[in-house]
């Protein structure tokens, strides 16, 4: 009978992809929606890899390393991008945006030789794991977690830029992600061989929910705003200048 872990990591796939491709058809042609359904895939493409990454060879735990790295080096990346965008704020951070994905690229470059970003295969709790090396893998970690910080923290700060409604429905969007976020973050901790329950093994399941409830947030409350009132913007970036 499938793990928990697997069994999470295959309906987080399912879910993020859906939810993606939703908030793609709502508006095929618009950017904000073509950047969070990348981020949504990126999400679904790391959680797959992941649920493939149970008790296969050594041979077949480095191919779908290398593919769950790919997914997940650029999450945060499209994270930070949708929310200074939904926020009104790209031209003022696109060259951080920029600096962003050319490191994420760089992470996938090194991933593509063993034993630079990651080493030898080793086996934890049945699951088939890429071995951490060093420095730059912690410098992932620390890039991964100062990008979700920041969209976290710009998506907190539109919230009173927006009608009351649709700052309700933001905030609950940002509690989700947050949830979401630390539920993923087993998957880091697992690598380094430490279990802390209840995210060991049921923190993906966080995630899941996160797509689900995102869905009609997204759809219905917060993607019709075509844009944030400019008298409200410039309000928000007095108090972010102070």
């Amino acid at each position: 009978m499938p793990s928990h872990l697997i069994l999470s990591a295959q309906l987080t796939s399912v879910l993020t992809l859906c939810l993606g491709l939703i908030v793609l058809l709502y508006d095929p042609g618009r950017r904000l929606n073509q950047i969070f359904t990348l981020y949504s895939w990126s999400i679904a493409i790391w959680s797959f890899c992941f649920s493939h990454l149970h008790e296969v060879p050594p041979s077949s735990a480095i191919s779908w390393g290398r593919l769950l790295h790919l997914g997940c080096t650029f999450i945060p990346v499209f994270f930070a991008h949708f929310a200074v965008t939904i926020a009104g704020r790209y031209e003022r951070h696109k060259w951080k945006l920029l600096v962003a994905y050319t490191i994420a690229v760089a992470y996938n470059l090194f991933n593509l030789h063993p034993g630079i970003f990651t080493s030898e295969i080793v086996y934890r709790s049945g699951y088939a794991y890429p071995k951490p090396m060093g420095l730059l893998y912690f410098s992932y970690f620390l890039f991964f977690v100062g990008l979700v910080t920041w969209g976290l923290i710009t998506l907190w700060q539109t919230c009173f830029c927006l009608p009351r409604e649709a700052a309700r429905w933001l905030r609950v969007y940002v509690a989700l992600t947050l949830a979401g976020y630390l539920g993923g973050m087993n998957n880091f901790l697992i690598m380094i061989d430490l279990r802390l329950f209840p995210l060991f093994p049921y923190g993906l399941y966080m995630v899941s929910l996160y797509a689900v409830i995102s869905t009609y947030i997204l759809s219905k409350q917060l993607l019709p705003l075509r844009r944030i009132p400019r008298q409200a913007l410039k309000y928000q970036l007095m108090m972010v200048a102070r």
